[in-house]
């Protein structure tokens, strides 16, 4: 909240209300950790043995209100996609197709299915997307720089994105009597009248 309530510049645009708070305040305020341990114990016989049992349980985490949430900070784009070859996404089906086969058969021919039938799929869909991607690396590497350089350009565009995104949350005000968000442009030193 500011510091001078009287000052109409910080009242809410929408209602005028003076009851404004800084989103990253009413996160910060809204949300609470918590730690909890537990402790049980147990004794029993049967058939003339004794048994004793005990157990620990520990619970750590944070508590946000549904207020918090919505103040939240924006959710951050993925900024280091790297370059998928055409190749490599070939070559991983490829994989998948031959083990998925090889294990079909077996499977019909044993009636079982072993957990490792699953390890070896994703093993030869690993083993594919590899041998794929160095075929695509040594067939156009002209091709490859080209791919390499847009996923940087589409990695630096989401950076610029969530900057933007962090800066306007940092600016952002919410009304806690209408719930109306709207950003304090500080040039102007009062609303930009834009939701948050």
């Amino acid at each position: 909240m500011p510091s001078s309530q009287s000052d109409t510049n910080w009242n809410c645009p929408q209602c005028g209300s003076t009851n404004t708070q800084r989103l990253a305040v009413l996160q910060k305020q809204q949300s609470s950790g918590f730690s909890a341990v537990s402790t049980g114990g147990g004794l029993g016989a049967a058939g003339g043995l004794d048994a004793v049992g005990v157990g620990i349980s520990t619970a750590s985490g944070t508590m946000t209100s549904a207020l918090a949430k919505e103040a939240a900070a924006p959710t951050a784009e993925p900024t280091n996609v790297p370059a998928m070859s055409p190749w490599a996404l070939l070559g991983g089906f490829l994989g998948f197709v031959a083990q998925a086969y090889r294990s079909g058969v077996e499977i019909l021919e044993t009636g079982e299915f072993p957990f490792g039938h699953v390890l070896l799929i994703a093993l030869w869909c690993g083993l594919g997307a590899f041998i794929g991607g160095i075929v695509g690396w040594i067939v156009n590497p002209t091709k490859r720089r080209q791919e390499q350089a847009a996923a940087t350009a589409r990695n630096d565009e989401a950076r610029a994105r969530n900057a933007l995104k962090q800066k306007k949350w940092e600016q952002g005000f919410m009304c806690l009597r209408c719930g109306h968000r709207y950003e304090i442009d500080p040039a102007a030193n009062g609303p930009s009248h834009e939701s948050a």
